[in-house]
C-alpha cells in the first residue's frame, strides 16, 4: 500500500455490525488483521490513485537481473552532514500462481465495513 493509504487505515476504526473490536484501527501495531504489510510509492498511479494489493508472495519467484548500481552523493547535501546512497537493482518476478495476488483501488468508502 501507499504511504497515504497506510495513514489512513492507521486512523480508520474497524466497524464490522455485531463486533467487539470497538476502539480498535485497520492497522495496529505495524499489521492489518495479524499480517504484516509493505509500503510503497509504486502503489499511486499517474492520476493520484491508491490501491491495495495483497498476495502470498510464497507464490512469487524473485531474481535479480545484472548487477546492481550505487550512487554515493556526499556533495549535494554536504551542509545538513547527509550523504545519499541510492541502490538500483533490476528484478524478474514470477508468480507461480496469479489466483494467490489481488489488487483494488481505494477510496473513503473501502475503510467501512
Amino acid at each position: 500500500m501507499s504511504p497515504k493509504t497506510e495513514a489512513a487505515l492507521k486512523s480508520a476504526p474497524v466497524s464490522l455490525k455485531g463486533s467487539n473490536h470497538a476502539g480498535k484501527f485497520i492497522i495496529e501495531d505495524g499489521k492489518v488483521n495479524g499480517y504484516d504489510y509493505l509500503v510503497s510509492q509504486a502503489c499511486v498511479d499517474a492520476s493520484g490513485n491508491t490501491y491495495i494489493g495483497f498476495g502470498v508472495f510464497s507464490n512469487a519467484v524473485i531474481q535479480t537481473v545484472g548487477a546492481p548500481t550505487m550512487v554515493i552523493d556526499q556533495i549535494s547535501q554536504a551542509k545538513k552532514d547527509i550523504v545519499e546512497v541510492v541502490l538500483n537493482t533490476e528484478v524478474a518476478v514470477d508468480v507461480q500462481r496469479p489466483e494467490a495476488f489481488a489488487c483494488f483501488p481505494l477510496d473513503a468508502s473501502s475503510y467501512t465495513a
